[in-house]
């Protein structure tokens, strides 16, 4: 359940709601990012890469998910498990 609604709240059109959450998935991932496979898929694919791409999201709902991939980047062995784990899995999403 913690997913889904955290999932909702990236959406928010509530920047501080949208912000929170977005801050809870990063540590999330930066503590069960071995556990949390699936779930870093639909948050890239849902959540990043769609906010990014729509011409209706806000300004600021996009300078938010561009600091959480930010932080994602900023992490060396989260780029090497990303590409390994999704890129190179024949089952997952090519994320990069």
């Amino acid at each position: 359940y913690l997913c889904v609604s955290l999932l909702k709240n990236c959406m928010s059109n509530q920047t501080a709601v949208a912000h929170l959450s977005l801050k809870i998935f990063l540590l999330l991932v930066k503590k069960f990012k071995n556990q949390l496979k699936a779930e870093i898929e639909v948050f890239v694919l849902n959540i990043f890469l769609r906010v990014l791409e729509s011409p209706n999201s806000p300004f600021e709902q996009k300078v938010l998910v561009l600091e959480a991939l930010r932080a994602l980047c900023a992490d060396p062995q989260m780029l090497t498990q990303l590409f390994l784990n999704y890129d190179c899995d024949f089952d997952a999403v090519n994320l990069y």
